[in-house]
């Protein structure tokens, strides 16, 4: 039996579709996750928050993987997809370092 990739039967679109609906799912987990640690933290500022930070760690990663999975698909219709990629983006650039004076 020869192994089928069910992603053969669909399009690009649809798959940036469905990566779209899963980064802006993420982001809407992500955002809640924020608001809990806020929360948490209001009530007891030494409060441990490792588990909501782990989570955050988690839903950044799956959200790198699945923009990863269409990078080489015309998302800019998406916009989660653009956004989240806008973001990823700009958390990478290394901004310039000042000459020291000597």
């Amino acid at each position: 039996m020869t192994d089928f990739d069910p992603t053969s039967a669909l399009t690009d679109t649809e798959k940036a579709a469905i990566a779209n609906e899963r980064v802006r799912a993420w982001a809407a987990d992500a955002y809640g996750h924020m608001l809990n640690k806020e929360a948490v933290k209001a009530a007891d500022p030494d409060a441990d928050t490792t588990d909501i930070d782990t989570a955050l760690r988690h839903i950044g990663e799956a959200m790198k993987v699945t923009l990863d999975s269409v990078k080489d698909v015309d998302t800019e219709q998406f916009e989660s997809l653009s956004k989240a990629s806008a973001a990823l983006t700009a958390s990478r650039e290394v901004k310039p370092v000042k000459p020291g004076k000597g």
